[in-house]
């Protein structure tokens, strides 16, 4: 089934429209009788130029009055198709727009409920950021005490083995050097652990950090378009125009101006001038069918 045949009444054909020959030497005259004005500088030749001119309106008048009555059955169709469209489709529109309003509803529902899926995910992983800094730090100070533990240690018994002057003190200058090494072996065993301790601490967070980072994104059907959009009603157009020039467009109006200009006011942001406008009335003489 083609588009054209899904409504019964097709549009009639149309043939290419054209003048028929009185018409044409009716405007072939008026234009002759044009081309003899070449000045207007008495009563008589504006007479012969007003004549010239009724020929030219009265021609281009019949035409219009006949395009008027030969285009009057397209569009009563067009009217008739349109009538049938909204005939059609009206309700099946407002059922579309009760349920855009649903389906609004619910994606701004969606929106919110992402919103607040994200926040959480922020905050845990914020909550995973700092029990890493805080473990590292813990580390980190465990193998600082560990190190000053051995560090104060070997200062000690380097201090007991210089004093040393009896067999006593270097006995226990030798006690504190074997306690220092003993100390000093620790740091080094606690750095290796507090080096894979950290490493493992990492690897943890990052772990956590990558599952918790998953994206978060809202229902959404194939075919489905979900966009953000305004609904804006002006309120005060003179304070939007005086405050955001750029978001309004201002449109002279001719008619209201000359009506102002012939009571005598006068109108601020133009400039204007009298001028003389001549033409001519059709007379409706005859009409010629096209």
């Amino acid at each position: 089934m083609t588009e054209t045949s899904l409504i019964l009444a097709p549009a009639p054909a149309f043939l290419e429209p054209s003048l028929n020959q009185t018409l044409i030497e009716m405007g072939e005259l008026a234009l002759a009788a044009a081309a003899l004005i070449g000045k207007v500088e008495n009563a008589a030749e504006n007479k012969a130029a007003v004549d010239a001119q009724k020929g030219l309106k009265e021609f281009c008048r019949i035409v219009e009055k006949e395009r008027v009555r030969l285009n009057e059955p397209a569009l009563e169709y067009s009217r008739a198709l349109m009538r049938c469209k909204e005939k059609a489709v009206l309700d099946k529109e407002q059922e579309y727009g009760r349920i855009s309003n649903l389906v609004s509803d619910f994606q701004l529902k969606e929106r919110r409920r992402v919103a607040e899926e994200q926040r959480k995910q922020q905050e845990e992983l914020d909550r995973i950021e700092r029990e890493r800094q805080e473990e590292l730090k813990r580390i980190a100070d465990e193998q600082a005490r560990v190190e000053l533990e051995a560090k104060e240690a070997r200062e000690a018994a380097e201090r007991l083995a210089s004093e040393a002057k009896s067999k006593k003190q270097r006995e226990a200058a030798a006690t504190a050097q074997a306690d220092a090494k003993r100390l000093a072996d620790a740091a080094q065993v606690q750095a290796a652990t507090a080096q894979a301790q950290s490493a493992k601490v990492e690897e943890k967070a990052a772990e956590a950090a990558y599952i918790e980072s998953r994206p978060i994104v809202s229902t959404k059907a194939s075919g489905q378009r979900v966009v953000e959009d305004w609904e804006i009603q002006v309120v005060n157009p003179y304070e939007l125009a005086r405050l955001h020039p750029e978001c309004v467009r201002v449109e002279p109006l001719l008619t209201p101006i000359k009506a102002a200009l012939n009571a005598g006011r006068t109108i601020n942001g133009i400039t204007f001038k009298k001028i003389v406008v001549s033409g001519v009335r059709a007379t409706g003489r005859r009409v010629v069918e096209v």
